[in-house]
């Protein structure tokens, strides 16, 4: 069949051209992913699904999404998209123009594609774009295979949600045997990794928010945090810099969610309305 699967995107061949998912950064990549589809097959690039709104996975939606090629992704992706200043101007037109909330179904039969929003991740649009008849699952950058998962606040991501996002996945997706990564820490590894490894990343995720509460609990230095964290060796075997780029996102993150006592405002206490409108 025509599918492939280079540098973290996926395409899959279909009776009237290629399922494409992710279009890759900008520049040079766009013409190296049109080598690779050209490798495998002449037909048309048909459909394009951005798994998030980073460049690296739409930035040559304006090199294949010509006229007919529909563009889908999640409703958060699109928003962020249109932001974007790569899509500002004639570039709007290759935005994505189908957009879901928690699922979409593409296409029918063998060709069928199920695409899964499940909670916030590595952003709060992150897409799981299930091939049924291929027993494969493209994630995008919800799994760095060998790698630190990345936490992008910017754009909704969240390191205290991750867990519970992946665990909702591993009790819904069925019978996916092969996962494609959006990126991966050895440029000459493949991007893909077992269905089996999976339940490891999201214990790794539950793991990590884990370590940091602890490590918050006896200081409130960051820079400390991030060496605690850096020390433990379950995290030793990733990049030092993707390590503290996800503890200082989780760090910004369970910091902002504790409750504060300084000051008399609303949110140190209740007070009834009447009285509240008094005292201004």
């Amino acid at each position: 069949e025509d599918d492939i699967a280079r540098g973290g995107v996926a395409g899959a061949g279909a009776d009237d051209g290629v399922i494409l998912v992710d279009t890759m950064r900008d520049g040079w990549w766009g013409r190296a992913l049109e080598a690779a589809i050209r490798e495998v097959t002449d037909k048309p690039v048909t459909t394009i699904i951005n798994t998030n709104s980073h460049r690296p996975h739409s930035g040559n939606n304006p090199l294949f999404a010509k006229e007919g090629v529909v563009v889908v992704a999640h409703e958060q992706t699109r928003s962020r998209l249109q932001d974007r200043d790569n899509f500002q101007g004639a570039n709007a037109q290759h935005l994505p123009q189908t957009t879901f909330r928690d699922r979409l179904t593409l296409m029918r039969g063998k060709e069928r594609i199920d695409l899964h929003y499940f909670g916030p991740s590595n952003t709060d649009g992150d897409a799981w774009v299930v091939f049924p008849s291929r027993r494969i699952m493209h994630v995008g950058d919800i799994v760095k295979v060998d790698e630190m998962f990345e936490i992008i606040l910017a754009d909704g991501g969240s390191g205290v949600a991750y867990g519970q996002t992946m665990e909702r996945a591993l009790a819904t997706i069925k019978d996916v045997d092969l996962i494609v990564a959006g990126h991966i820490a050895d440029d000459n590894a493949p991007p893909t990794l077992k269905w089996s490894e999976l339940g490891a990343y999201r214990k790794k995720a539950d793991v990590l928010v884990d370590v940091v509460r602890k490590a918050m609990a006896s200081t409130d230095n960051v820079d400390a945090v991030v060496s605690i964290v850096r020390a433990d060796d379950r995290f030793s075997h990733y990049d030092p810099g993707h390590v503290s780029d996800a503890v200082r996102a989780l760090f910004t993150e369970l910091a902002a969610a504790r409750p504060s006592s300084r000051g008399l405002g609303r949110e140190a206490f209740s007070l009834p309305g009447a009285l509240l409108a008094s005292r201004r």
